[in-house]
């Protein structure tokens, strides 16, 4: 998505949280995509201590929680460097820094202290000897306005410096070799910049100006342009003898296919040979590239591909390729699981293959595959954290694996550990966060399946509620993931989900909370999550979450009489079409989101192709459907009888701003039920202001509590 100033640094953080979205969206399955060859996962029924005030998590400890993004192994496997992320008192913008820990003794060294500048894509020089990322600090001494550059630090630095200082933005880099460095960056911009006095706005969705591949001779600081091309290289993966590169290019104005206006320009792939220049177009029927990795030979390049029949990239699943570089002969790689490689995931190549995740649902798996010739061998690892394990890096020696581990009810820490055949061995721990958290109480939370719409099973997150007794029933609160194509993960989600959907301080006010992978989720294989498409966008889910209340109210552990709903994006969506068809809602929080699609088809940078997936056409060509309150809920704003709280963020691109103001004035005007609004001025789609993600978690829990807890004024 585009972001515009004063919040365009925390573009990687932002695209890394939706991802996780979005960013950033990870214990088995059974039967999704309508088979069923499993028992049902029923709730444990466990009971749950009651807990003080003192023992409550409070919204400043959520807030305040702090996790690693991204870490990487020095090439010896002595050395691993991560990047913290959190908010600190005093700073209303997130805080990434960077450490250093040693793992022969776990000591730990603290590189940078940042108040708000960004550190990403960590990356070590080919003999290990420098430590490089991406920033936007400033550098010592200048006076210009900082932009991203790549940053170093090697053994006897006091601090990290720029090894670039390139007019213009630094867009992504790779090692060619220790002496020389690529770099990707804009050429010809053009007027209309963040320093132009013309402000004008120019809606296209064509780039203006091409992004190119460069490289630096260190030692002479010598810049010179490798490529020509008038489109925009959008990420860059060079081969460990430094003789190729794979990148991805499209002329799109919005990096990744689902932002584009229309959605209708092609990403293409090429191998670039970088010591001819030669470009040679690869992949051509992967439509999208997830990530890529080399074999250490460099004779093996390997891509992650959304794969779908009908080529879409908004519902897919990770499939593997790979390209033979002497021959150019391409073919699949045969990952041996249903449900593919997990969304998100990235190869960890080693000697013997590669190491990384397949989908599983809530619990992603760790799994390595062994190659012997053309077949891969896939070893479902076994440890004390499997299933829990995020922020992973192997060394390339294959032994040594770092990771973070975390649950929904265990706050994260970081790992390291032995590979020893199919098993990781001796997890040491090498952080110490959140001590906030020291002597409280947290929701017992585990995952559940039931039958959902078309018979298939449907997985969620449970959490319990505080003094949970069997045989009383309490109050459900629905927390319903963004997306749709996206899974609510059994980890602990510091970036996004702490303020978006505050489990805990539900829990502690006696509720139980149930978040659904609802059809539509990623991580479940493409029949489950393409299901939705073509008009069924709201039945399939809304079955499913009806069904999940009702699984939980026959099992006597929830009172129908006493139901909330809330989430952000999709959620905010989906809470809107519950409240509108569903009176027993005692309350609602919607986030980003609202009822009709007018609005966001006009104005959402990805609205055109999303609705044509999902509702199979647009308001021009199929008018009906966008008046029909089945697939507008809009239309049925006079029936709502929950009260409703709503947020939006006022420079979403997302879920526009529009499609809020429309749905809160239905309500308003035509339902006699209490309906608020607040706006985030600046905001993108995901809050990056402390400020506006705690008013949010503040509004959000009094407006539970007056109107489902029976405890506000």
């Amino acid at each position: 998505m585009r972001k515009r100033a004063p919040l365009s640094r925390y573009r990687s953080l932002i695209v890394l949280t939706i991802a996780s979205a979005v960013v950033l969206s990870m214990i088995a399955i059974q039967g999704c995509g309508g088979s069923q060859t499993g028992k049902l996962r029923n709730p444990s029924g466990t009971p749950t201590p009651a807990i003080s005030d003192a023992q409550k998590v409070s919204i400043d400890d959520l807030l305040y929680s702090e996790s690693v993004i991204e870490q990487r192994i020095s090439p010896d496997g002595s050395l691993v460097a991560w990047v913290k992320y959190c908010y600190v008192p005093g700073c209303d913008v997130p805080v990434n820094n960077l450490f250093l820990t040693r793992l022969l003794d776990l000591s730990t060294q603290q590189l940078t202290d940042y108040q708000g500048e960004s550190v990403s894509s960590l990356m070590w020089s080919p003999d290990g000897s420098l430590l490089s990322f991406m920033s936007d600090a400033a550098a010592p001494g200048a006076t210009a306005e900082p932009s991203m550059q790549v940053w170093v630090w090697g053994p006897g630095q006091a601090a990290p410096s720029p090894l670039t200082s390139v007019e213009g933005v630094i867009q992504g880099f790779a090692w060619k070799d220790q002496s020389t460095l690529l770099y990707l960056k804009e050429d010809g911009a053009g007027d209309g910049g963040e320093d132009s006095p013309d402000d004008t706005i120019h809606v296209t969705e064509y780039a203006a100006a091409p992004v190119r591949l460069y490289k630096q001779d260190i030692p002479s600081g010598k810049d010179e342009r490798v490529t020509g091309n008038d489109d925009r290289i959008t990420g860059i993966h060079v081969s460990p003898d430094g003789n190729s590169a794979f990148v991805t290019r499209t002329r799109a104005l919005v990096d990744g296919l689902g932002d584009q206006y229309y959605g209708n320009i092609p990403v293409t792939n090429h191998l670039i040979d970088l010591r001819t220049g030669a470009d040679k177009q690869v992949f051509k029927n992967v439509k999208q590239a997830l990530g890529a990795g080399w074999s250490q030979d460099s004779g093996t390049l390997y891509t992650n591909e959304a794969y779908c029949p009908d080529n879409s990239a908004h519902a897919y699943v990770v499939k593997l390729r790979k390209l033979d570089v002497s021959t150019g002969a391409e073919s699949p790689v045969d990952v041996s699981w249903e449900k593919g490689l997990m969304d998100g995931a990235t190869l960890k190549i080693v000697p013997d293959g590669f190491v990384t995740f397949v989908a599983d649902g809530c619990n992603p798996k760790l799994v390595r595959y062994r190659r012997s010739g053309a077949d891969y061998t896939r070893v479902l690892m076994k440890g004390e954290h499997q299933g829990h394990m995020y922020a992973i890096d192997v060394s390339a020696d294959g032994k040594t694996i770092c990771y973070q581990s975390s649950s929904q009810s265990t706050p994260p820490q970081c790992f390291v550990a032995s590979l020893e055949g199919g098993s990781i061995v001796g997890p040491r721990q090498y952080t110490k966060f959140n001590p906030q958290f020291e002597g409280k109480v947290m929701a017992k939370s585990e995952p559940v399946t039931w039958i959902g719409a078309l018979g298939d099973t449907v997985e969620g997150m449970l959490f319990y509620p505080a003094g949970y007794k069997p045989g009383n029933s309490y109050p459900l609160v629905l927390a319903i993931h963004g997306g749709p194509f996206a899974s609510t993960l059994d980890l602990w989600e510091t970036a996004f989900k702490n303020w978006a959907y505050p489990y805990q301080l539900f829990t502690s006010k006696g509720a139980f909370v149930l978040d659904t992978n609802y059809h539509g989720s990623s991580d479940y294989g493409y029949e489950f999550a393409g299901s939705i498409r073509n008009g069924k966008f709201y039945e399939y889910p809304l079955e499913d979450l009806q069904n999940g209340i009702s699984r939980l109210v026959d099992l006597d552990l929830v009172d129908e009489s006493r139901l909330g709903t809330f989430g952000w994006s999709n959620g905010s969506i989906l809470s809107n079409a519950l409240v509108a068809t569903d009176p027993r809602f005692k309350a609602a929080s919607c986030g980003a989101g609202g009822a009709e699609w007018v609005t966001l088809w006009g104005q959402c940078t990805f609205g055109d192709s999303d609705l044509t997936y999902y509702f199979g056409g647009d308001p021009i060509s199929q008018p009906d459907t966008y008046k029909n309150p089945s697939l507008a809920p809009f239309y049925d704003a006079k029936k709502v009888k929950t009260p409703t709280l709503m947020f939006m963020a006022g420079e979403d691109t997302s879920v526009p701003p529009g499609q809020t103001w429309v749905t809160y004035r239905g309500i308003q005007k035509h339902a006699d039920v209490p309906v608020e609004l607040y706006v985030f001025p600046g905001e993108p789609h995901v809050l990056q202001r402390l400020s506006h993600q705690r008013k949010k978690m503040v509004e959000e829990q009094k407006w539970f509590d007056k109107y489902l807890f029976k405890t506000g004024t």
